[in-house]
């Protein structure tokens, strides 16, 4: 039925194009509606060279609210950062130039406080251990579904917050 789908609008950075796409309504879990409105309080970046994922996780968090925007390249995301400071960084670890752990390298020192998340279809042991020395929160194996993502953003959102419920009780 038409009333099941929201016309949604999809900021894609390339070419700065916008494409009007459909998405289907979600049912929510009460843990999903308390994700989305801590996320909608924060900027997500995207990197990542498959645009079939880039669009699907656009619609997906636009859906929800959410200020995420995409790139293809870590070289383009680099730009960005300069601009303005992002909350959460989901980066794939094969991308065309700079790959993933070099882009998170780079990004540690001037943003360490962002929560770092690393998606590969190359999942091996090593690249793990790179990414994890290189300050990621989590790391995500290809293929994955929207709820994996979800997860993993509870999982470091949780995490930060129980961090700084310590530092804000002192401070009170």
């Amino acid at each position: 039925m038409i009333d099941e789908w929201h016309a949604l609008c999809c900021h894609k950075v390339m070419a700065d194009k916008r494409v009007w796409l459909l998405n289907p309504c979600l049912n929510k879990s009460r843990s999903k509606m308390d994700l989305f409105s801590k996320l909608r309080e924060m900027k997500i970046l995207l990197i990542d060279d498959d645009e079939w994922i880039r669009d699907s996780l656009c619609l997906f968090f636009e859906g929800e609210g959410c200020h995420l925007l995409a790139f293809e390249t870590a070289e383009e995301a680099m730009e960005e950062l300069k601009r303005q400071p992002y909350d959460i960084i989901i980066t794939d670890y094969k991308l065309p130039g700079i790959d993933g752990l070099e882009f998170l390298k780079r990004i540690q020192k001037p943003f360490p406080d962002a929560m770092k998340i690393l998606i590969s279809a190359y999942g091996s042991d090593e690249v793990v251990a790179e990414a994890i020395k290189n300050g990621i929160h989590d790391f995500i194996e290809k293929p994955f579904k929207t709820e994996t993502i979800e997860k993993a953003l509870i999982r470091i959102i949780e995490k930060r917050e129980s961090k700084l419920a310590p530092k804000k009780r002192w401070l009170k």
